[in-house]
């Protein structure tokens, strides 16, 4: 004889997916009024009952297939369902934006709070516009809900998006930081297409009121390809004295479906007078040998005034004492 019991389980609407174990117990007797008892565990994965998708669409539809332009708005739609049997009440839904590759345009509030009937949908969507090219991300999605003093957090990794366009990154750099009024600077510009499309520059500089031009072009232009550069090299003669911040160097560009604009850096340059500094001279002691030492002070005595007469008239007299007894 054999009987199935079928248990009704209501399962909560939660955002992530959890394990829960069943515990059977089954107790019966033979016709003899003998028991028998029989156990079981039974785990069982539960999966999301909220599921969240979230869709990067072109402004136009059909405008194109799976990417866009630089310039183009990206509208994100975010549908959330929910697939269990009860009702899930206060389900939050945040959105971060990847700031770095988007703004949003127009601003609006990227946090909402619903009650989600069983079965059903709602839908919540914004406009992004893309500040660089490539495969980008575009957000991460957090959706949370609480149940029984318990908080349920499920996050979906940033969906990304292809970008297409040029970008321009532009350095400007001196050969020295430090200088003395009349001395020659050379200065370097550089414009590098960073994007995945070519673009037509113009890019362009100014002298400083401290500086003015001896040789080379302060501006120049053409067609650069992704991964391709553009540059422009001068020379300077500083006038003043003082430390001064060189203006930017500034490039505008546009493309099939974009237009946009760069800058650099603006370099800092210490203009001093150099003033000269006085050289001591240092006295070398010589320790001379004792026969030096002797020798020197000989010679010292022989620079007395009237020593060479005094000792002729001493030798003299010695002389004349010596040959007087044979006279």
């Amino acid at each position: 004889y054999e009987e199935t019991t079928w248990v009704h389980v209501e399962t909560p609407a939660l955002p992530e997916k959890m394990e829960v174990q069943i515990h059977s117990d089954v107790l019966g007797y033979d016709l003899d009024n003998k028991p028998y008892f029989l156990s079981r565990d039974q785990n069982i994965t539960i999966e999301p009952a909220i599921n969240v998708t979230k869709v990067p669409i072109h402004q136009m539809v059909n405008a194109s297939e799976g990417y866009f332009n630089m310039g183009d708005r990206v509208y994100v739609l975010i549908t959330v369902y929910n697939s269990a049997t009860t009702d899930a009440r206060d389900v939050t839904i945040d959105e971060t934006i990847m700031t770095k590759n988007f703004v949003m345009d127009p601003d609006s509030t990227l946090s909402w709070t619903i009650d989600l009937p069983a079965h059903q949908s709602e839908t919540f969507n914004y406009y992004l516009r893309p500040v660089r090219p490539g495969e980008v991300q575009l957000s991460i999605t957090k959706t949370s809900r609480e149940y029984k003093g318990r908080q349920y957090l499920k996050i979906i990794d940033s969906t990304t998006a292809k970008i297409y366009g040029p970008y321009f990154e532009i350095s400007k750099t001196l050969n020295n930081n430090l200088a003395a009024p009349g001395d020659l600077i050379k200065v370097t510009v550089v414009a590098e297409n960073t994007g995945n499309h070519a673009a037509y520059l113009e890019l362009k500089d100014e002298i400083p009121d401290f500086a003015q031009l001896i040789n080379g072009a302060l501006n120049s232009s053409g067609v650069v390809k992704p991964g391709g550069k553009l540059s422009i090299n001068y020379t300077l003669k500083l006038k003043k004295t003082g430390e001064f911040r060189f203006p930017y160097a500034y490039g505008e560009y546009i493309s099939s479906y974009y237009s946009g604009n760069a800058h650099s850096s603006r370099p800092i340059i210490n203009v001093v007078e150099y003033t000269p500094t006085p050289t001591a001279i240092e006295t070398i002691e010589v320790n001379n040998s004792e026969e030096d030492t002797n020798k020197s002070k000989t010679n010292d005595l022989f620079d007395i005034p009237g020593f060479n007469l005094l000792t002729g008239l001493v030798i003299f007299i010695i002389t004349y004492l010596i040959k007087k007894p044979d006279q």
